[in-house]
């Protein structure tokens, strides 16, 4: 153990670079389909021990420079480790993209990394006692991937706090502290051990020294023991979700067509048709709502009378369709002598038994590059242009992400108000609950929401890890907010999971078929969904407090 640690402590230059680097790759093993928790205990500690030794000696200007290096390949380990796959979206126009690939594989990840780098740079100006120096990392680590959440509409894909949450027995404490708070307990968990093996010298070893290390073992340790109890004990004590006499029934469809086919000029019909094909199934007759994923139709569905017949003809008495639709707006009139744009928005639409639309939700959170162009004309003028086939990439929906499906009166509907997650919405905590406007009807209902609808095509990035990860996030915003979660993909994942996580019923990734399922139950509102972050600022409070302290208490000359 010593001479493995001496080694490692004694690599430079070069060799100690691509250490650091393989450390962050190795932690991404914790993220799905993987979820190897335990090696975030590795990969963090030796993380630390390196940048705690490679900055002795340094002046102040060169331990930030070393520590925003370090970081910053730490990161870059980990984001490229977790998000390669990424490269297969810019791939399935076959070399269109291809100019991007290394953009996609590796500039993104080199841009994440930097949140990473530069907390670390930051938190080596608090350093104090070893102790100090984890709290310092946490805390700055912390609001690196909260702030990555944000940042130019944000992508808090992969947040180490899902390492943490491998299955539904980890996932319970998000009902409480959410995936900030339990982020910021994995970085302080999987640090930890480094004080266990860290070299005790000088100063270092003082009463006061040994004291806060053994306080901050005994608190990680009490943490983790509270986290895994807590996940028990919400699970053993977790009610059957026994149907009711009148449950609510849905079939999700998910038809297995890859981006390439289903995009193909003059394979609409065949598309159209596998949808038609598998939701026929017999029980249709039995079901309360037909779902169907994200941009199931390869035209304009509502230009489409023939396509529009053809659902009608489809659908039995009273059953809905949910389906993802690209929507299209009519040009609004300006004063402009240059002709207006229509406007194309990624929507989710509800037909009633009759192929009548009586509402939609528009997509908001939008992917860059891939269904909006940043700064649009400005960075078309350089030949940059969407990944998905659509004049001008998609505007983004505004209002809530909440739809009803009891309006009007005469199409009056079992299916309880639904939380609307379309594609990569489903990775942000806290999304909002409002209710969308309505063209159709602009009387709004503040009826709480009671399940989650998650439809999406995953197919862009084939069956590669992506898909898994995004299944993976999807079920945490189910334990969050205490909603049973329905997920619609076209390749995969699809499933039925219930508000503490579980999966009850799925289709794999790669797999064309149906699920027929009861929609579980919701639970009574929890800690996170009724205060949102608030946890997170309780617990970012307290470390910031001991850091305080520390800076106060200990003197700098007793810094390492």
């Amino acid at each position: 153990m010593r001479s493995t640690l001496d080694f490692v402590l004694g690599l430079r230059g070069k060799s100690r670079v691509a250490f650091v680097f393989l450390l962050g790759a190795l932690a991404a093993l914790a993220m799905a389909p993987i979820h190897f928790s335990p090696i975030l205990f590795i990969s963090f500690s030796g993380f630390f021990l390196i940048l705690n030794e490679s900055v002795v000696g340094k002046t102040p200007r060169q331990k930030r420079w070393m520590a925003l290096w370090l970081g910053w390949c730490f990161g870059f380990g980990y984001f490229l480790a977790g998000l390669w796959w990424i490269g297969a979206a810019v791939l399935v126009d076959g070399l269109t993209f291809a100019w991007a690939l290394p953009f996609a594989v590796a500039g993104f990840p080199a841009v994440l990394a930097l949140f990473w780098g530069l907390a670390c740079a930051i938190a080596l100006m608090f350093w104090r006692s070893n102790p100090l120096k984890i709290v310092s990392l946490v805390f700055f680590l912390t609001f690196a991937e909260y702030f990555r959440g944000f940042v130019l509409t944000g992508f808090p894909w992969n947040t180490i706090g899902y390492g943490a949450m491998p299955n539904a027995l980890f996932m319970q404490s998000a009902s409480v502290i959410g995936l900030w708070g339990v982020t910021a307990f994995t970085f302080l968990a999987a640090f930890s051990p480094a004080l266990l093996v860290l070299p005790r010298t000088g100063k270092e070893r003082t009463g006061k020294e040994r004291v806060h290390r053994k306080a901050l073992l005994i608190c990680v340790g009490l943490s983790l023991a509270a986290h895994t109890g807590f996940g028990a004990l919400r699970l053993l004590q977790a009610e059957p979700d026994i149907a009711s006499d009148d449950p609510i029934m849905l079939r999700l469809l998910q038809p297995n067509i890859s981006q390439r086919d289903k995009w193909r000029q003059g394979n609409e019909e065949a598309v159209f048709q596998t949808y038609l094909d598998l939701s026929s199934a017999p029980g249709l007759d039995d079901i309360d709502a037909l779902i169907w994923p994200e941009s199931a139709f390869p035209f304009l569905v509502m230009q489409r009378p023939d396509a529009l017949s053809r659902i009608d003809a489809l659908l039995p008495e009273g059953v809905r369709l949910l389906s993802g639709a690209v929507r299209v707006k009519p040009p609004e009139m300006t004063f402009s002598n240059s002709p207006p744009k229509l406007k194309f928005y990624n929507s989710l639409i509800d037909f009633n038994d009759r192929a009548v639309p009586m509402g939609f939700y528009d997509k908001q959170h939008l992917v860059p590059f891939g269904e909006f162009i940043p700064f649009g004309d400005f960075v078309e003028r350089f030949g940059i242009s969407n990944l998905v086939n659509m004049p001008s990439g998609f505007a983004p929906g505004v209002g809530g992400n909440m739809m009803q499906f009891d309006m009007p009166a005469e199409a009056e509907s079992k299916l309880p108000p639904a939380r609307i997650l379309i594609c990569y919405e489903a990775i942000f905590p806290n999304f909002s609950s409002r209710v969308p406007h309505s063209e159709d009807d602009p009387n709004q209902s503040n009826s709480p929401a009671q399940w989650m609808l998650n439809v999406t095509n995953d197919a862009w990035f084939g069956n590669l890890t992506g898909p898994y990860q995004h299944f993976h996030q999807a079920r945490v915003r189910a334990v969050e907010e205490g909603l049973p979660l329905i997920r619609v993909a076209n390749t995969g994942i699809s499933a039925s999971v219930d508000p503490f996580g579980r999966i009850e019923k799925s289709l794999p990734l790669g797999t064309a078929g149906i699920i027929d399922t009861v929609l579980p139950s919701a639970l009574p509102s929890t800690f996170q969904k009724r205060f949102p972050d608030v946890p997170f600022a309780i617990v970012m409070v307290i470390l910031g407090l001991i850091l305080l302290v520390g800076q106060i208490f200990i003197k700098p000359e007793d810094a390492v």
